[in-house]
């Protein structure tokens, strides 16, 4: 498989004013493949370098150091910038910024008008794979946001670029339409054959949307990997707490079992490593099993309903406080005892020592 997009050692700083001097790196050494017609999530925390990433790749800022491959060319490197224009990379940008005074259908073709390649067949194909046939002579305040959004993606498609970027492409939109408009927007990514990087704060859309996800921290890429393995085997605690919900509970790893407040669990070892002694085991709320008990040490405090399923929190004699995610009609409401389990394997991290 080709690889549509190559970083290595990408750094980057930016100036801060005059009174806080000093420079800010924003970007620590960034290392991260896209194998061509990969849909990559890049997933982060506001202010961890994931947008600056995003026009690094796209070339609207140059890199302090390290390179960039798109399509195997170099278009960033020590003393190479090759402009953005000339990259063959679409961008999406967070708020679409489609022209008003543009028709869809021009709007569509405005990438094609500006590499010299008019082509009205290609803007009613792209209107064909976004679901807009016959919209084409409206203008964006007369369709959608979810129109709107689907006219960025085939505006950005339509030159055929070697990888598209999309900037938090749903955070405008509302809950209910956000849901609808990710399925619709993977299956133009995947009907057109496009590569392309996502970027998002949003962990469900995330390990929905991505067949890959990069996990951004500090500057830096700390793992990479499907949805299921990012979810399932976090590199460190700090991609386990941002990837979903995940209790943090103590406990003692000997001979593939870790003993804790919810009984003895076999440990997931994915890297090959024997845990023992004491470790923070990663629970999430969907392996905790809840069972109504007169004679349970745990208590329920609160029950949040989420039409699907619901979420309990639970307090166990000890203080420990634990997420359960429950069926709708399971579980039990606030104030009831009950006894807790744990469906394994769980990961565990081993615990430092101050000596």
């Amino acid at each position: 498989m080709t690889t549509a997009v190559r970083v290595e050692g990408l750094r980057k700083s930016f100036r801060r004013s005059r009174r806080d001097g000093g420079d800010v790196e924003v970007l620590r050494g960034v290392d991260l493949e896209v194998d061509g017609g990969a849909l990559v999530a890049v997933l982060g925390p506001s202010g961890c370098g994931k947008t600056t990433l995003l026009r690094l790749v796209a070339g609207f800022e140059r890199a302090d150091a390290g390179r960039v491959e798109v399509g195997g060319a170099i278009v960033e490197a020590p003393g190479v910038h090759v402009a953005p224009e000339r990259r063959r990379v679409g961008v999406v940008p967070q708020e679409q910024a489609l022209f008003p005074h543009l028709s869809v259908a021009a709007n569509v073709g405005y990438g094609l008008r500006a590499a010299g390649r008019a082509d009205e067949r290609r803007v009613a194909q792209m209107l064909e794979l976004a679901g807009l046939t016959g919209l084409g002579g409206r203008m964006p305040h007369e369709i959608s946001g979810g129109q709107q959004q689907r006219v960025a993606l085939a505006r950005a498609l339509a030159p055929a670029p070697s990888v598209v970027l999309l900037d938090e492409p749903f955070g405008g939109l509302d809950a209910a339409l956000r849901l609808s408009i990710r399925s619709q927007v993977r299956e133009m990514l995947r009907a057109s054959g496009a590569t392309a990087v996502l970027v998002t704060h949003d962990q469900e859309e995330a390990l929905s949307v991505a067949d890959r996800v990069a996990v951004m921290r500090d500057g830096e890429v700390v793992q990479v990997g499907s949805p299921a393995e990012v979810y399932a085997a976090p590199a460190d605690l700090g991609v386990a707490t941002f990837v979903g919900e995940a209790n943090l509970v103590p406990g003692t790893a000997r001979d593939g079992v870790v003993d804790t407040v919810l009984g003895r669990i076999p440990v997931a070892d994915p890297g090959g490593t024997s845990y023992a002694g004491v470790v923070t085991v990663v629970v999430r709320p969907e392996q905790v099993r809840v069972a109504p008990s007169a004679r349970g040490t745990a208590t329920v405090e609160d029950r949040l309903y989420f039409g699907h399923d619901a979420m309990l929190r639970v307090r166990l004699r000890d203080g420990t406080a634990v997420l359960a995610r429950v069926a709708r009609g399971g579980g039990a409401e606030p104030g009831a005892r009950v006894r807790l389990s744990c469906d394994g394997p769980v990961v565990c991290f081993p615990v430092a020592s101050d000596r």
